[in-house]
Parts: C-alpha cells; structure tokens; sequence
C-alpha cells in the first residue's frame, strides 16, 4: 500500500491525512519510506477491505564500494 492509493481512495493527500488522522509529516514520510505495516491493516480494517496490506517497505541499503 503506498499514498498514491490512499490518495485515491479518500479523494486526495489533505482527505486522507484527515481520514487517518495523521500529521502530514507523517504523510511525507510515509511517501519516502512507504506506509507501515501495521498502519496498512488499520487501513484495510478502516476501508472494509477496500485497501489491502501489502508487504512491508523495502529499507534502503548501503552497499560497500
């Protein structure tokens, strides 16, 4: 699950911040490091299933040079 979702779902980023009852700090983090999984299954419980979980974000790794 990632914002562009979210943001269709509720009908744009400010309705669903609201929705979520979020910061919209939260917001732009959720947008860099994508929306936490135990976020996501509040969402799906809250959409009635409409938006469903997916797999954790992926963290960014450092690789050796």
């Amino acid at each position: 699950m990632d914002t562009e979702k979210l943001e269709a779902h509720f009908g744009g980023r400010d309705e669903a911040i609201k929705a979520l009852g979020i910061y919209r700090q939260v917001w732009e983090y959720w947008k860099r490091a994508g929306v936490p999984i135990g976020r996501q299954y509040e969402i799906q419980i809250l959409t009635g299933g409409k938006l469903q979980a997916g797999p954790p974000p992926q963290r960014a790794t450092r690789t050796a040079a």
